[in-house]
């Protein structure tokens, strides 16, 4: 069992996380993602609103209480910090850095050397884990997440349902994804997985 110490530095840290994730999505989204005239349904919309701030409380939900008040990091966190925060915090960094790459290299199938959009059209990505799956952004969630579970200490059961949302519903988005490619494109890399490289 965590010591309330370090319990609390997991919370403030995947808070953390899910904060510099957003604010690093909303960026892409201005200044990075080129997305074609198809609009998002409201449905949809105002389920990924709801979806983010459930998130953010599941991970409250987590710090632990210190009677009738959540129990805050000690003076120094760095004593409280443990070697899954060091690896969690290396795993989300490693993962939202390569997310980044892929939502760049997307991007600039629609862009000109100058940085110009000049079409909306689809064309096959190449460059980094393009090279493996169809939909490696989505790849890049799933560690995101998971470097939170390990963030945890592997032993938070709520977190890892949450993983276990992400999982499914990003395979699934990977594999409509995937299938796209394939019926769009007859040169389509045929060693390329949908999702996970070598298997799904």
């Amino acid at each position: 069992e965590l010591r309330r110490g370090e319990r609390a530095l997991s919370a403030f840290l995947v808070l953390l996380f899910l904060w510099l994730h957003s604010w690093r999505r909303l960026f892409e989204c201005f200044y990075v993602s080129v997305f074609s005239n198809a609009m998002i349904h409201v449905v949809q919309y105002c389920f990924g609103l709801v979806y983010y701030v459930l998130v953010g409380l599941t991970v409250l939900s987590q710090a632990p209480m210190d009677g009738s008040h959540v129990y805050v990091i000690g003076k120094n966190p760095l004593m409280q910090a443990r070697w899954f925060h060091i690896l969690g915090m290396m795993m989300f960094i490693w993962s939202s850095v390569h997310q980044y790459k892929c939502h760049v290299i997307l991007g600039n199938l629609r862009k000109n050397k100058a940085g110009t959009v000049i079409h909306c059209n689809h064309r096959i990505p190449f460059g980094d884990w393009f090279e493996h799956v169809s939909s490696p952004n989505y790849l890049a969630e799933l560690m995101i997440y998971l470097s939170m579970a390990v963030t945890f200490g592997f032993h938070n059961v709520t977190w890892w349902l949450v993983v276990t949302y992400v999982f499914f519903n990003q395979a699934l988005s990977a594999f409509l994804n995937h299938r796209f490619y394939q019926s769009k494109f007859v040169s389509y890399p045929k060693h390329r997985k949908a999702f996970l490289p070598f298997l799904f």
